[in-house]
């Protein structure tokens, strides 16, 4: 049982499982399986990894009430594409942008990604 030699954890790590690896997964859209159309943008992502951070996903995806289950591309109408490019960052990343600028837009956009976060993923401060 066990094993026979010591594996240091450097020699087990790669780009893809070192600091901001999920986000960058996402950016090269490396293995991703669905695309989200939100405000004429499209994301793709990875089911697993959306399901993974948020009981939304994880329903709509794996629940077994889950329509449409294996639907490959998936309409989101009731937030913006920045608000759900902030919503990935916060589940990939566990951060959201950084704010671009003391003013009022930066403010909205910053109450509009909370409140994206805090419905898929029911994250709350």
């Amino acid at each position: 049982m066990g094993h026979m030699h010591f594996m240091r954890r450097a020699d087990l790590e790669t780009w893809y499982i070192q600091d901001d690896s999920f986000i960058i997964l996402l950016d090269r859209r490396v293995g991703t399986n669905v695309v989200f159309e939100v405000g004429g943008e499209t994301f793709a992502a990875h089911r697993w990894s959306l399901a993974a951070r948020s009981p939304v996903f994880k329903a709509q995806f794996f629940g077994l009430m889950s329509e449409n289950s294996a639907q490959q591309h998936i309409k989101i109408d009731d937030i913006g594409a920045l608000v759900f490019r902030a919503l990935l960052q916060f589940i990939y990343k566990d951060s959201l942008p950084e704010d671009t600028g003391a003013n009022r837009a930066s403010t909205i956009m910053a109450q509009h990604s909370l409140d994206a976060a805090y419905r898929y993923t029911g994250w709350r401060e």
